[in-house]
């Protein structure tokens, strides 16, 4: 798999700030999965386009009694 390091620069009159991240192409399915593994559900995709999910605190697996993420 491809990994790709993007690094995204803004500029503004009185302040620059980089960001370096990698970025690698994802299935839709393991896309999902990773919020679900850390606790949370994607609420929805504020976007047309889809590239952006909000999530928020979801059930954990096998504790629903427990209610939020980190609870």
């Amino acid at each position: 798999m491809t990994v790709d390091e993007v690094r995204a620069e803004y500029v503004f009159e009185d302040a620059r700030w980089t960001q370096t991240f990698r970025s690698r192409e994802l299935t839709e399915e393991r896309f999902e999965a990773y919020p679900e593994e850390a606790g949370l559900a994607v609420d929805r995709r504020p976007t047309p386009d889809g590239v952006w999910v909000l999530a928020r605190p979801g059930q954990i697996r096998g504790n629903s009694d427990r209610g939020l993420a980190g609870r």
